[in-house]
């Protein structure tokens, strides 16, 4: 796996245990795991489904960290290290990701100094680029969507581009081909079991790849998902 390291805080803005646990938060809700493995010579797993505020999840961290006796530096979470230098933290992962990671956590670590007991559901994690493309879907210039489906509308790009990128979580990636050929596949066995127009389906998943793929499918059916 190729990697890249980045510059994400200097060491007299935040310690260790603070950094790290904005990288957990920040790939629990990229990824929307339960669960995060955080690794260094040993290997802690960090319980993220009820929501903690970050204040609680950095006690966890720090339970947890201290049980397995994970090495400060370097640590992996995930399949990203945390590199902990003489006066600054360091994140190395795939070139691709790299600079919004360090955004988001460094925009984390900035809303928890404010608000440390905020959930992490509703952590902000908007980087830089990601006020940008906010704004730019804001402007006045934004044309209107055009009278059709969502599912029709992925379609149409699935035909224009499917080799492209239709839907990152992590380290998941769907390209518009395979997202509608996975969405078309559902949607045949929704109406085998009976799926019919306007029938509504009820869809309980977490924010993942696959939710968007049951959205997307039941669309597909003629239904519409609560």
């Amino acid at each position: 796996m190729s990697h890249r390291a980045t510059s994400i805080a200097e060491r007299a803005d935040a310690d260790e245990l603070t950094v790290l646990t904005a990288l957990v938060a920040v790939l629990h809700r990229r990824g929307g795991q339960d669960t995060i493995r955080i690794g260094g010579t040993g290997l802690a797993t960090i319980d993220v489904a009820d929501d903690p505020g970050f204040a609680e999840l950095t006690e966890r961290i720090a339970d947890a960290t201290t049980a397995a006796s994970v090495v400060p530096s370097p640590v992996t979470v995930e399949s990203v290290d945390l590199v902990i230098a003489d006066d600054h933290f360091e994140l190395r992962a795939e070139p691709s990701e790299v600079d919004q990671l360090r955004d988001q956590v460094v925009a984390a670590l900035a809303d928890a100094r404010e608000r440390p007991k905020c959930p992490l559901s509703v952590l902000n994690l908007a980087g830089p680029g990601d006020l940008r493309l906010i704004a730019g879907f804001a402007g006045s210039g934004v044309a209107a969507l055009p009278a059709r489906c969502v599912h029709e509308l992925v379609d149409e790009q699935a035909a224009r581009t499917p080799d492209a990128q239709a839907v990152t979580a992590g380290w998941t990636v769907l390209t518009y081909r395979a997202l509608v050929r996975a969405a078309d596949r559902l949607a045949v066995r929704l109406v085998e079991a009976g799926v019919r127009a306007d029938q509504v389906v009820g869809l309980l998943l977490p924010r993942s790849p696959e939710l968007i793929v049951a959205l997307l499918a039941v669309l597909k059916a003629g239904g519409a998902y609560l």
